[in-house]
């Protein structure tokens, strides 16, 4: 801030100025005390740590990266395992041929050996031909519940819905198997398999089965296999 101005001449600017040193520093010494006198004093510096808010110190964010997620098998895939291992098992229980099945879950392993079915055989075999030419085969066999029956079917077409009845020798009828046949049949030119081979069962006694009678689902007979009644 300047508080005086004043008029310096040519002679006193362009002349000697060693005895006006003294003059000067002392008008410099004054301009400045009045200086300090009108300037505010600065706050202490307790006063102006207490009004600025301490710092906070986060601390570095850490990322934890998600955990893997458990292999998880899909239901259908399971229910597929378990009717193929239902299957095997109940081939165990028929008796037919020899297989091997092993489903694995988590740390359980289960094997089961089933059969491989084989077209019927042997003097307790029944056979039949149909007019249209459908050829049957049924193999039964006497067990504590009734009686398994294993069936070779050939020279039908389809597709179609077919059933196995057996009937007693009071008229009783007891279905003892169901199936699909495919589009292009069994045991038919373009059919993929030359017959059809299948296992079944009723509670009916062997030895009181008159005949087994192949039907579709909507009623129709296709091929009538006679069985006489035994005698225990």
């Amino acid at each position: 801030m300047v508080t005086a101005v004043g008029v310096v001449t040519e002679e006193d600017l362009l002349g000697d100025w060693t005895g006006k040193i003294p003059e000067l520093r002392e008008a410099a010494v004054r301009a400045a005390a009045a200086e300090r006198a009108i300037t505010p004093p600065l706050p202490p510096a307790a006063s102006v740590s207490a009004s600025v808010p301490p710092l906070t110190v986060v601390p570095p964010l850490t990322v934890v990266p998600p955990a893997a997620p458990a292999a998880r098998t899909s239901p259908g895939r399971f229910r597929r395992r378990n009717w193929a291992l239902a299957a095997a098992l109940a081939g165990v229980m028929l008796g037919f041929g020899t297989a091997t099945l092993t489903q694995q879950s988590g740390t359980d392993t289960v094997t089961a050996t089933a059969t491989a079915l084989t077209p019927p055989t042997g003097p307790d075999t029944l056979r039949a031909t149909s007019g249209t030419g459908i050829r049957a085969a049924v193999q039964p066999r006497s067990t504590g519940w009734g009686t398994e029956v294993l069936l070779e079917l050939a020279g039908i077409d389809g597709p179609r819905r077919c059933t196995l009845v057996a009937v007693s020798d009071t008229g009783t009828e007891e279905t003892a198997l169901t199936w699909q046949v495919p589009p292009k049949g069994y045991g038919l030119p373009g059919s993929a398999k030359k017959q059809l081979l299948a296992v079944g069962g009723t509670a009916t006694p062997s030895d009181k089965i008159t005949e087994y009678i192949v039907r579709t689902t909507d009623g129709r007979t296709l091929v009538t296999i006679p069985a006489s009644p035994r005698t225990p």
